[in-house]
């Protein structure tokens, strides 16, 4: 399972901070099928920019000390909070 930034969760549903993951490694948004070569490389694409954004914001979190820079960038995903 993932969360919407694209990090995977432990047994007890909570995510692994730091850790994304995308692409046929994750959890494919196609289940378990694989229609045709390159079918999920769009997908991919999508959660691995998610995922870059999260990680930016996360990082720049970290290092500003304050929201505002990763709340800009969480946003321009769609993601708030």
């Amino acid at each position: 399972m993932l969360s919407p930034s694209s990090s995977p969760a432990n047994k007890d549903s909570k995510t692994i901070a730091g850790l994304y993951a995308i692409g046929n490694c994750s959890a494919s948004v196609m289940a378990t099928t694989y229609p045709a070569s390159g079918a999920t490389l769009g997908p991919a694409m999508v959660f691995g920019y998610v995922a870059g954004a999260a990680a930016a914001a996360e990082e720049d979190l970290r290092t500003s000390g304050s929201a505002e820079g990763s709340q800009t960038v969480a946003a321009s995903v769609g993601q708030t909070g």
